[in-house]
């Protein structure tokens, strides 16, 4: 594959750090996601069906 742009030594490491805080920041979104799901899946017995909605194996 070819290059599009050449490497930048200067800008590596802000463009390492700044890809790490988006997998962390994502990690933790999907987290909070999750946990809101089994939070209304158990805690208030799924009324809404909102854990069926969020999985693949859920129908509407």
């Amino acid at each position: 594959m070819p290059k599009f742009i050449e490497t930048n030594s200067v800008m590596y490491p802000t463009f390492v750090q700044f890809h790490y805080q988006s997998m962390i920041a994502l990690v933790v979104v999907f987290g909070i996601h999750l946990s809101a799901g089994l939070y209304h899946r158990f805690m208030k017995s799924d009324k809404y069906g909102v854990l069926n909605r969020m999985s693949f194996w859920g129908k509407d």
